[in-house]
This record gives C-alpha cells, sequence and structure tokens, in this order.
C-alpha cells in the first residue's frame, strides 16, 4: 500500500503509475499461477513446465534449488528425471 502523499512527492507522471501497475498486476498473476500449480499439479507436470518456461536454469542451478522452487525433495527430483530420462 502507497501512501498518496508519498506518491505525490515522487513526482510520478501518470503514464509511469499506469506502466508500473500493469507490470504489478503481470507479476502478480505468475505468482498465482505458481500457486495454483504448487496446489494441484504433479511433480511432473511441475517440472516439464519448469523446464518449458526456464530450459537453461537446470545445468546452472543446483537441484536442491529446482526441488525447493517446485516444492519437492531433492530426491524426489533425481528420481523424477531418471523416469524422464528412461521414457525418452
Amino acid at each position: 500500500m502507497f501512501d498518496k502523499d508519498c506518491l505525490f512527492k515522487a513526482n510520478f507522471s501518470a503514464e509511469k503509475i499506469a506502466e508500473n501497475t500493469q507490470l504489478l498486476y503481470r507479476r502478480m498473476g505468475k505468482l498465482q499461477r505458481r500457486v495454483l500449480m504448487l496446489i494441484g499439479s504433479p511433480a511432473v507436470d511441475r517440472y516439464t513446465y519448469f523446464l518449458d518456461t526456464y530450459p537453461e536454469l537446470p545445468n546452472r542451478v543446483p537441484q536442491r534449488m529446482i526441488a525447493t522452487y517446485l516444492g519437492i525433495t531433492p530426491q524426489a527430483l533425481s528420481t523424477l528425471r531418471g523416469k524422464i530420462a528412461r521414457s525418452s
């Protein structure tokens, strides 16, 4: 929440406020989709969505961080990756 006086002191133009508001709405939408995915999707779907969305990250980020992002244990992610590799 913003104080109206604070916004006036910052001297933002109406266009800049509208631009930042749209950016905030897009980020909130992404967060809502992620929360819904964590609640309602199986780990396989979450992992494949992660690979589609961030194809370069699995080679640059430790597996434990990816597992945390997906809401599963590193061991479960390892098992999942093995199953996907065997099925390909």
